[in-house]
């Protein structure tokens, strides 16, 4: 298939791209809310459709509407969970926000997994039009080759509707390269590392005597990196900007597809299908403080992550993290009645695989 092929389209989306912004997530924040930023002009506006074909014929159960889609060829102010930075220098990556409606019954019950869908339909696309194996590390990453491809955040807004939530869908892609994590943090867990995601990682109270031995280097890869030096010269960089807008258009069309058609089993199923965490030893440090290191057996039916664990701390955390918008939410750390653990996805600030 033609990476550049059109695809053909029913359901109208606007679509806003910007030649630099501080983020597509804070923008798409901005629309929600009604807040105009002159500081930013559009650089090209248009209205984008998704096939209905693609979409599943049966009931809507989540009722999602994609409204808006915002990509930029530059952001000054990325930015990845927990405010953490995501550089996101011009035309070296994919920087993407999606603004959904959803209807509040359907969020509350099945809002864990909204950053699994976006996951899934990031993976897809980059296969499709790629032939690239992309892998999802829990609970929020894109991974090839236990290198960090992509990440993805997702925020939710409360709507002047109270049946209906707002929710932001952000992802970052490396495209043409891929940060260097030692270079900006100076993290001494990913010595070594070529090129990395840019991620603060503290694990220094998990298994401390052999966390930087045994657990993978924190790395980051690159589309360019993906494919044959053939292949990529065809798309950089005179074709890298319409390269970048058909990955977009195929993330979205997925994204409607997923959610037009949600089961928690078939999620769920993907989920495992193509997880690069489950069957691995894992490193997590939860936002309570507590810190396990164990293996990943499973991903629960609200996404959560079933941990075997060898070894759990109660390490203080190093700072006030910032809570999550329900204040009723399950502990980070919840033990099933027989010997394992699961991690909440809301919960967990950092989770680093063992090497194989």
């Amino acid at each position: 298939m033609d990476v550049f092929e059109h695809i053909s389209a029913n359901i109208p989306i606007e679509w806003q791209h910007y030649d630099a912004i501080d983020s597509t997530n804070l923008a798409a924040l901005r629309y929600v809310r009604g807040v105009h930023d002159t500081r930013y002009k559009v650089q090209s506006q248009k209205v984008f459709e998704c096939d209905d074909s693609l979409l599943s014929s049966s009931k809507n159960e989540s009722d999602c509407s994609l409204r808006l889609i915002i990509s930029a060829d530059e952001q000054t102010q990325g930015r990845g969970r927990l405010e953490r930075q995501w550089v996101s220098k011009h035309n070296q990556g994919i920087y993407v926000s999606f603004v959904c409606t959803i209807a509040r019954e359907f969020f509350e019950r099945n809002g864990t997994w909204i950053s699994t869908v976006a996951g899934l339909s990031a993976r897809d696309a980059v296969h499709d039009l790629m032939g690239v194996d992309v892998q999802l590390k829990w609970p929020n990453d894109l991974y090839v080759d236990d290198c960090k491809l992509g990440g993805i955040l997702c925020e939710s807004v409360n709507s002047h509707n109270a049946n209906v939530v707002s929710v932001v869908i952000g992802i970052g892609i490396n495209s043409v390269s891929s940060p260097n994590l030692d270079a900006l943090h100076g993290d001494s867990l990913t010595a070594g590392s070529l090129h990395a995601p840019l991620q603060n990682v503290d694990l220094s109270n998990v298994n401390a005597s052999q966390t930087s031995s045994s657990s993978v280097a924190y790395s980051a890869i690159s589309l360019a990196q993906c494919v044959d030096a053939d292949r990529w010269s065809t798309i950089y960089p005179n074709q890298l900007h319409a390269f970048h807008q058909a990955l977009i258009a195929r993330i979205a069309c997925n994204i409607q597809a997923q959610l037009s058609g949600f089961t928690v089993h078939n999620i769920r199923q993907q989920a495992i299908e193509h997880s690069a965490t489950l069957g691995r030893m894992v490193y997590v440090q939860c936002a309570d403080g507590r810190q396990l290191c164990g293996y990943a057996r499973d991903i629960a039916y609200d996404a959560s992550l079933e941990v075997e664990p060898e070894e759990v701390s109660e390490g203080a955390p190093e700072e006030t993290l910032a809570q999550e918008e329900t204040s009723n939410e399950k502990s980070a750390l919840r033990h099933s009645g027989a010997s394992t653990i699961f991690v909440s996805v809301g919960d967990v600030t950092h989770a680093r695989l063992a090497r194989k």
